[in-house]
């Protein structure tokens, strides 16, 4: 038998202990089954955590990019403060001086390499329809999308998710094709794109 994913997956959990914790032992071993579903929930609140902070990066982000005052900022910052992980609807969804919804993701491309997997193409691609066509978990209509600045927002792990994120827009499906577009400090922002924006904490 040439691979042995028993084996494996021990290997990588080790590796991975061993690296945070700063010593080199067989954790594995000492993790009882309760344990590890504790982790697990820890693991996903430690996803929601650095959503969170994307999403608050995001605001000063938008906030500088649209000169957005003390007083409106504050106010879409309590907005993201007080929803709920996993609320239906946008991450953020906002009618002000200017009207943005935005997505927030932070999908780490797989494998150590510089692309994301299939799963997670899909899962942007499925969001970026949505921020352009509409969401039937939010209140918002197909036409009020039109009055909206649209943002899908990835989380930078490192420059293997910048590699990722160029990788993916140049292979959009074709009806999403010139629609998708890499936001930055100087990109002209519009209403009739999804600008993708990357932040890193």
């Amino acid at each position: 038998m040439d691979f042995d994913r028993e084996i494996y997956l021990k290997e990588q959990f080790n590796d991975f202990w061993s690296q945070m914790l700063g010593e080199k032992k067989d954790y594995f071993s000492h993790m009882a089954g309760e344990d590890m579903h504790l982790l697990k929930a820890a693991l996903s609140n430690i996803n929601n955590i650095i959503t969170y902070n994307a999403t608050i990066g995001f605001v000063e982000y938008i906030s500088r990019q649209f000169d957005i005052d003390e007083k409106e900022k504050e106010k879409l910052l309590s907005l993201v403060k007080s929803s709920k992980p996993n609320d239906n609807g946008y991450d953020i969804e906002y009618i002000g001086t200017v009207s943005i919804v935005a997505e927030i993701k932070c999908n780490r491309p797989i494998n150590g390499k510089n692309r994301f997997g299939a799963a997670q193409k899909n899962g942007i691609t499925k969001d970026i329809r949505a921020l352009l066509d509409g969401k039937s978990k939010s209140a918002l209509t197909k036409v009020q999308m039109t009055d909206f600045y649209k943002f899908m927002v990835i989380y930078r792990f490192d420059d293997k998710t910048d590699e990722a994120v160029e990788n993916y827009i140049k292979n959009l499906p074709v009806d999403l094709a010139g629609r998708v577009v890499l936001g930055n400090t100087t990109t002209e922002l519009t209403k009739n794109k999804v600008f993708v924006v990357l932040h890193e904490l």
